[in-house]
């Protein structure tokens, strides 16, 4: 699903400067009739980079448990209380690791959707506008 909103918006921004796109952006247009608050490309970096991000912490998160869990292997035969502190190390780990990475595929999604609704929002003015003139 992000893959579909990305390549939307992506459609919408060339490699180019972002002087250069406002101005092509605002060419024959007056600032009230594309007045944004936002910066698209701004907002889709932000979203891919909380995205690349939340696959990141998996990553890092999964390599500290390894970490942690290595002396549990290399050393059988300890007792119960011996691997406790392990243990928790390694669900906080995994805990942590989780937790960032459902904020930050949540951060991403909601850019797109936040994008999506303000998108959806202006269509639907502007086609009032129209019905509203022919009336």
């Amino acid at each position: 699903m992000d893959t579909e909103h990305e390549e939307k918006w992506q459609e919408q921004i060339q490699p180019q400067s972002v002087d250069a796109a406002r101005a092509e952006d605002t060419a024959g247009e007056s600032e009230a009739e594309h007045d944004t608050y936002y910066n698209l490309a701004q907002l889709t970096r932000i979203a891919y980079l909380a995205r690349v991000l939340s696959w990141f912490s998996v990553g890092l998160g999964a390599v500290l448990l390894t970490i942690n869990l290595l002396p549990l292997i290399q050393q059988p035969g300890l007792n119960f209380v011996q691997y406790v502190p392990t243990l928790v190390n390694a669900l906080l780990i995994v805990l942590i690791s989780g937790f960032f990475f459902v904020v930050l595929q949540g951060v991403s999604g909601g850019v797109y959707v936040l994008m999506d609704i303000e998108d959806n929002t202006r269509r639907t003015a502007e086609a009032m506008e129209a019905s509203l003139e022919k009336a």
